[in-house]
């Protein structure tokens, strides 16, 4: 039997307010009180002598059926209902005292959520080829001369609606557009990012489909990515963790000056994602210039590359480029004071549910953490974007007797 006393606080951090976790954790033992004394015996008492009351030990109180430590993502907290008997707390200031009095026999379980990649904030930029071979209209009118890889028919083309399906996709979400049209130099800039399409197109006086769905002149990558370095260097946010250029082009760079290679590297130097699709339509221009020069490629050096024969293939083809993805996530553990070669590494990923996760439960005893244990959970998104959280479940085990 023993006598035992424990002193229990929990401090909560995040390292990166883009994100948290679900976890699920840990169990610690009932703590006996010591068996209460019996009452003093009557016997050999003097007759008439009163007979003290026994002393009845206080009831300690009913420990929690369930103690849930929740980690919220930042960007979109929510907090699990509790049930009957348990305790959900998503930071310290959430025990009180009397918690504390109930800790002991409780057993803890960690939850969370991570953070959809969607909520981060995006800064997006579509670049578009209006370059006389997308759609010749421009100079030879509404006659049956019209050529080009993307015309502009019953009111719409390509690449109107591949711009059109990620903005559609994106509703909801922190992000902003900005746009660049360009052939043989920049045609159309909106000069600033927006929330939608509809704002660019009151920046233009006109109707957007007639800015994307034109046609006439070369094609000057160089100059349309500087139009969009100039976006992000000055009106694009600090704090936006997701950078973007999509690029639509049906050409090899013309003049060949103009390949855009050395400012498509200063994006990607700067953190800007490109993806760029070629139609290649009625022409049989190499794709290797975008796909390997211009696109920025992911972990396994796979370029953010689509090549389409036909327009209509634009939408669903950059709209694929645009999802985004957790790829990798870990969580690892240890005692507070162990040394690095004391964490214990966990896959979250085979323990995600859609963006929720959970771990079986582990006892922790005073052999295992005496003073508590701290853990740090690690996820990225395709476009190596990282978060981290952080925290310590503390505890003092050392003043127990026995």
């Amino acid at each position: 039997m023993f006598s035992r006393s424990l002193v229990l606080a929990v401090i909560f951090a995040i390292v990166n307010n883009c994100g948290s976790v679900e976890f699920s954790g840990a169990s610690v033992g009932t703590i006996d009180n010591e068996t209460p004394p019996l009452p003093p015996s009557s016997e050999n008492q003097t007759p008439g002598t009163p007979v003290e009351p026994p002393v009845v030990p206080p009831v300690p109180p009913a420990p929690f059926s369930l103690i849930n430590w929740y980690w919220q993502c930042a960007s979109q907290p929510d907090v699990p209902t509790a049930g009957q008997s348990e305790k959900v707390m998503t930071g310290a200031d959430q025990l009180s005292e009397a918690d504390f009095e109930r800790l002991i026999g409780s057993k803890f379980v960690f939850s969370g959520r991570l953070c959809p990649p969607s909520l981060a904030k995006r800064d997006v930029v579509f670049v578009i080829d209006v370059s006389g071979s997308m759609d010749n209209l421009s100079t030879v009118g509404a006659s049956g001369n019209r050529t080009g890889n993307d015309l502009f028919i019953n009111g719409s083309c390509g690449r109107y609606d591949a711009i059109k399906s990620i903005a559609d996709a994106a509703q909801g979400e922190d992000i902003r557009f900005g746009l660049v049209t360009f052939a043989d130099t920049i045609k159309n800039n909106s000069t600033s990012f927006y929330s939608n399409l509809a704002e660019i197109e009151a920046k233009f006086n006109k109707p957007l489909v007639n800015v994307v769905c034109d046609g006439n002149g070369g094609t000057n990558f160089t100059q349309a990515l500087r139009g969009a370095e100039d976006l992000f260097a000055n009106h694009g946010r600090p704090d936006a963790l997701v950078k973007e250029v999509y690029l639509i082009s049906d050409g090899a760079p013309s003049p060949t000056s103009a390949n855009g290679i050395t400012e498509a590297t200063l994006l990607k130097t700067n953190g800007v994602r490109i993806a760029t699709a070629l139609l290649q339509g009625n022409s049989d221009t190499n794709p290797a210039h975008l796909e390997q020069q211009i696109a920025s490629k992911d972990d396994l050096g796979v370029p953010y590359h689509a090549t389409v024969q036909n327009a209509q293939d634009l939408a669903a083809s950059l709209a694929a480029l645009a999802v985004n993805k957790i790829t990798s996530a870990s969580m690892k553990y240890r005692p507070i004071g162990a040394d690095e070669a004391a964490w214990s590494d966990v896959d979250l990923m085979a323990h995600l549910t859609g963006f929720n996760f959970k771990f079986e439960a582990f006892k922790i005893t005073e052999e295992l953490a005496p003073f508590g244990l701290e853990a740090l959970f690690t996820y990225s998104d395709k476009y190596g974007n990282i978060v981290e959280s952080k925290g310590e479940l503390k505890w003092n085990l050392s003043g127990l007797t026995r």
